[in-house]
């Protein structure tokens, strides 16, 4: 978080409601969005301010929250905590020492591996007239000893910390370097077995280097983003740590506008994931953007709010892992004219992309307030926290720490139930979407037999998707049919007595599905059979019939004096229309002479019979 500059306390609020600016657009709310659980308040109610809140989930599933908060009494900050477990929160403290001068913002973590939460933030060195960061973690009954990470950081600073466990830390910070201070550069420092390394710079660049965020991998590589404005311009840039050292810088986005304050993390699988804030100086018009790591560079993935436009702002957003599924990112957003009621959102990568946005907070339609810089933090089983501050008073501000959490922040994919009914004269396909999806709908004449239903996989663009159907399958839908629940699609260009297979192509973010194929046929209204064609014939001819229902059939070739001189058909056959050939011969496969032959149908009950003439 961007952390404003307030020595006195007194004027924090004042500050930060100058950097958040009004930002209130209607809660934006989905039935597709996680189900949160009611808002608790965090901090002890008071008349002072509580804010910049943190969240970590350790590894027993406890939910910690950390925040600053003005001491009633001293009248400085103090960082103070509180976890909840099994649904009860326990007892309000503070990770720093008692004393009388500030300890502010707050970042906190918690092991990869172990669980054990760290905390990170800014002291008041007094005697320096300056702040050093200071790291802390949890003992088990109590906060361990702060140790110093870097003495006298500037006004502005930005910081965060990650650790696999006790013995893997990273600290990494941007600060100015240079007096009068012209630019920031990005420090970072690792502590292993207990014991600090030197200072790393990650790189030197005229101009200023902030915002900084980081995340470990499985291999222990510290995946690392920061905006910079040394090209004219706010950009994201990235450089991964591992044992060899830092890599190379690569640009995240460098939007038009401007991109700034981003976000990482690292899922199961190892891809690091990045969102920011594309826009200009300030909040309104902004989006949340988003990139993916793949193949050595990163993919663009779009916006990741659905509710954006001229006067529109959408900030600080967190993206956080979500395992065994796509990651889940909170921010808050709102509009500038309507005043200071502003809100929480969260949408998460599923199958088809960024769902549309749903709210945190209890929408401003019912709530009004000014809900802002989320925290979130998501567990082992998948339960998903996020807290942030609310502010319900005009001056002096009193904000306070909400949370919530939801345990179905992820849904189930797919398509199911997938069937065809003939109706009317038309075909009308049925589906269960069990999301808000795009589909397109392919036919092809079947090839009559058992086919199997099945799914079958090709690449994100679709374009291979006619390498697992028939050839000459066409592509009935221009364009994508865009649904959840119950889907319907009708096909109203079928023949009579034509068997159809269909395929629905599922299109997902990282890949297409290809569901099918089921059969349908439109079947004639009533019994019938066709002049043979050509007539007269020679050699052959084509004898033509239809059925509106499954019938044992035969269809015999008598000659002008009505003696038996061929059996073409002697079969159970399917309603729909059927073709046989005759080629002017005998059963015993004789060559027939010149002359008048009749052909009769029998279906049932139906029985109908006509002439044609073989001509040599």
């Amino acid at each position: 978080m961007l952390k404003p500059d307030a020595h006195v306390s007194g004027t924090v609020g004042g500050l930060i409601l100058a950097l958040l600016s009004s930002l209130a657009v209607c809660c934006v709310g989905s039935a597709l969005g996680a189900t949160w659980t009611p808002e608790q308040q965090v901090n002890i109610d008071d008349d002072h301010n509580d804010w910049s809140p943190e969240m970590a989930v350790d590894t027993t599933g406890r939910a910690w929250v950390v925040w600053m908060e003005v001491d009633p009494v001293e009248l400085d900050e103090e960082v103070c905590f509180r976890y909840c477990e099994q649904g009860t929160w326990g007892p309000q403290g503070t990770v720093n020492p008692p004393n009388t001068v500030a300890d502010r913002f707050p970042e906190l973590c918690a092991g990869k591996d172990d669980g054990v939460p760290w905390c990170l933030w800014a002291g008041w060195n007094s005697g320096l007239g300056a702040y050093d960061f200071l790291v802390s973690h949890w003992l088990g009954d109590a906060w361990s000893a702060p140790e110093t990470v870097f003495v006298g950081g500037g006004r502005y600073d930005e910081y965060d910390i990650v650790a696999t466990d006790t013995t893997l830390v990273w600290v990494l910070w941007s600060t100015r370097t240079t007096e009068p201070p012209t630019h920031k550069d990005i420090f970072a420092r690792v502590r292993v077995e207990g014991v600090w390394g030197d200072v790393e710079q990650i790189e030197i660049v005229v101009g200023h280097e902030g915002a900084v965020r980081a995340d470990l991998d499985s291999e222990g590589r510290l995946w690392t983003v920061w905006q910079s404005d040394s090209l004219d311009k706010f950009v994201v840039q990235s450089c991964v740590r591992d044992e060899s050292g830092w890599g190379e810088v690569v640009h995240v986005a460098a939007d038009s506008g401007g991109s700034r304050l981003p976000w990482v993390a690292v899922d199961d699988d190892d891809a690091a994931w990045v969102v920011w804030n594309r826009g200009d100086t300030g909040y309104s018009g902004q989006h949340i953007m988003s990139a993916r790591w793949e193949a050595g560079g990163w993919r663009q993935l779009g916006e990741v709010n659905s509710v954006g436009g001229e006067g529109i702002g959408n900030g600080n957003a967190v993206i956080r892992s979500v395992p065994g599924s796509g990651p889940l990112v909170v921010w808050w957003g709102g509009r500038y004219q309507v005043g200071d009621e502003k809100d929480v959102y969260e949408s998460k990568w599923t199958a088809y992309g960024w769902r549309e946005q749903a709210c945190v907070s209890t929408p401003d339609s019912v709530y009004l307030a000014e809900d802002v810089y989320p925290s979130s933090a998501v567990g082992w089983d998948g339960r998903a926290w996020v807290c942030w501050m609310r502010c319900q008073t005009s001056y002096p501000y009193d904000y306070d720490i909400l949370c919530r959490y939801s345990d179905d922040v992820t849904p189930v994919y797919g398509l199911s139930d997938l069937g065809a009914v003939v109706k009317d004269a038309v075909v009308v396909l049925r589906w269960t979407a069990n999301y808000t999806g795009r589909f397109r709908v392919y036919r092809s004449d079947a090839v009559r037999g058992d086919t199997v239903s099945e799914v079958k996989t090709v690449p994100a663009d679709c374009g291979n998707v006619g390498a697992v159907l028939p050839e000459g399958a066409e592509c009935l839908t221009v364009e994508p049919v865009v649904s959840s629940g119950q889907v319907e699609y009708t096909d109203s260009s079928v023949k009579v007595g034509v068997c159809y297979d269909y395929w629905i192509v599922e299109e997902r973010a990282d890949e297409c599905h290809v569901h099918g194929p089921v059969h349908a046929e439109l079947a004639p209204a009533a019994q019938r059979l066709s002049q043979s064609y050509p007539n007269p014939f020679n050699p052959v001819c084509t004898i033509r019939y239809e059925i509106p229902q499954a019938a044992a059939v035969t269809l015999r070739v008598f000659d002008i004096g009505g003696r038996l001189v061929r059996t073409l058909v002697n079969a159970h056959r399917e309603p729909g229309t059927h073709s046989e050939l005759w080629d002017g011969r005998a059963d015993d496969g004789a060559e027939l002479p010149s002359g008048v032959y009749f052909y009769r149908l029998e279906a049932g009950d139906f029985a109908a019979g006509r002439k044609m003439v073989l001509l040599k």
